[in-house]
């Protein structure tokens, strides 16, 4: 039996706003202590966090080859005409134009 949604929080690796947001949802069935702020959850309960966990989407797509090509091979076209060609954005072709000049690949 854990004594607070942050021991549980703790053992599973979330945040305890997250435990605390499942007891609310009724996901996770957890006794409330009589001052209504600590909550006691069972051991079993501990099972559902790995079904309930979304994994986070990953917010970059790669760069291909052929887009850090036109990058190195176009020094002459701007981050705007090479964003309407590659379709990303300007900010995005400026820094990755920066991360491969440190990797001394432009």
């Amino acid at each position: 039996m854990f004594d607070s949604a942050s021991e549980f929080a703790r053992e599973l690796g979330v945040d305890r706003k997250t435990v605390i947001n499942y007891i609310k949802q009724d996901k996770i069935h957890a006794y409330r202590y009589k001052n209504k702020k600590l909550y006691k959850i069972p051991e079993n309960e501990k099972y559902k966090i790995k079904y309930l966990k979304k994994p986070y989407p990953k917010w970059q797509k790669q760069w291909t080859s052929a887009e850090e090509n036109m990058l190195r091979y176009s020094p002459h076209l701007s981050s705007k005409e090479l964003s309407d060609i590659i379709k990303r954005t300007a900010g995005s072709i400026r820094v990755h134009k920066c991360i491969m000049r440190k990797r001394g690949t432009l």
